[in-house]
């Protein structure tokens, strides 16, 4: 699983990887700075960014807290907008929502959006997940303290997986590393894999 994984940091501390062929909710930039040409090509001379994951949320406010505490980010920005009926797959034209972007220490790239339908309130799953199925995100977050995340979301009611333990990785480049792994579910029901490098071999 882990070579299907693309990663994107988003603070010194602090990085995600998103797994190959799941939809986003992400606004793309190009890496350059160049506006993107509105006519379709099939070839690119840039390298387009994945600045954010936007996921849907039952409540912003619990879930905007619950990742300032486990992952220590801060809130980049928190506005209420009117679906436009266009570009997003959710809804439907005139609902009335709320955006809450989180960020660790980039404020352009790898950042987390936290959604929620105000009015009308969007369905949710009366029971969140305890498998990840197809299609579903996997966030793996490099950390410099595993047992802490583990500890302070399972805190604030997520259910845990996987306590923490010791395993190795030999990763690009041939370079082997000794990791702390655990990993955990947020309130709404994304799968986060947290590892922490307690070593590096030379």
């Amino acid at each position: 699983m882990r070579a299907n994984l693309r990663r994107v940091d988003i603070a010194a501390d602090c990085s995600v990887y998103f797994s190959n062929g799941i939809s986003f909710a992400a606004a793309v930039s190009s890496a350059r700075g160049i506006a993107p040409e509105r006519k379709g090509t099939l070839q690119t001379t840039m390298t387009d960014e994945i600045k954010r994951t936007t996921l849907m949320v039952r409540d912003a406010n619990k879930a905007a807290h619950w990742y300032e505490t486990v992952f220590g980010m801060t809130r980049w920005m928190d506005t209420p907008f009117t679906l436009s009926g266009n570009q997003l797959a959710a809804g439907k034209k005139g609902d009335k929502t709320r955006l809450v972007i989180l960020k660790c220490k980039h404020d352009v790239l790898g950042m987390i959006g936290l959604l929620e339908w105000l009015d009308p309130k969007q369905d949710a799953p009366k029971e969140l997940p305890t498998e990840i199925k197809f299609g579903a995100p996997i966030f793996v977050v490099a950390s410099e303290d595993a047992p802490g995340a583990v500890e302070r979301a399972r805190s604030l009611g997520s259910r845990v997986h996987c306590e923490p333990h010791d395993w190795t990785v030999t990763g690009a480049g041939g370079v082997k590393k000794d990791m702390i792994g655990c990993s955990f579910w947020d309130l709404d029901g994304y799968f986060f894999e947290v590892n922490q490098v307690v070593r590096v071999h030379s």
